[in-house]
Formats: C-alpha cells, sequence, structure tokens
C-alpha cells in the first residue's frame, strides 16, 4: 500500500460558461460539488476555420473554491504567433483538465 493520495480529483459536477470579451476569454466555472477545492485548471483551444490555431491555458488556485455553487473566475488571453502577433479565430472551445482538493 502506497499510503494516503496527496489530492482528491473531480471530474463532475462543473457549470462551465465562457465569454469572449474582445480582449480576453473569460471563463466562469461554478463548483456544484459538496466538497471545497484548491485548485482548478482549464485549457482553451482555439479554432479557425475548423482548424486549431492556438491553445492557451488558464488556473485558479485562489483560497479555495467554495462548495455547492463556489465559482473561479479565469481569463485566457488570446493565442499569439511566434512574433507575438494575435492569431485570428473564430471558435473557441473550454476543457476542464483539472479540479482538486489536497
Amino acid at each position: 500500500m502506497l499510503g494516503k493520495p496527496f489530492y482528491k480529483y473531480y471530474t463532475e459536477n462543473f457549470e462551465i460558461k465562457a465569454n469572449d470579451t474582445d480582449k480576453e476569454i473569460a471563463i466562469t466555472i461554478t463548483n456544484n460539488n459538496d466538497s471545497e477545492l484548491d485548485c482548478i485548471a482549464i485549457n482553451v483551444v482555439f479554432f479557425k476555420e475548423g482548424k486549431i490555431v492556438g491553445i492557451d491555458h488558464g488556473i485558479s488556485y485562489d483560497e479555495g473554491i467554495k462548495a455547492n455553487g463556489g465559482v473561479a473566475y479565469i481569463n485566457v488571453d488570446y493565442p499569439e504567433d511566434n512574433n507575438n502577433e494575435e492569431v485570428s479565430f473564430d471558435e473557441f472551445k473550454v476543457y476542464l483538465t483539472s479540479a482538486y482538493k489536497e
């Protein structure tokens, strides 16, 4: 036996809303679990005409994301090319990649 795990991970019971602010993608994640969380991480994938043109990540690990309706706010920048120029996109999708409690 390896002992008690360091983290307890959660994969369900989240409501994710995302808004394109014309400056960044603003994401609101509601924790509908019965446990307060220490961290929530997401990836945002950007598309242009159905092809991936960028990906970025965001994380919230503030003073705890309350149980049963607590909210985490994450802002993600628009994608950029190798010259730090903004890449145009016509669609984006948000994926929850990690949510845990220590």
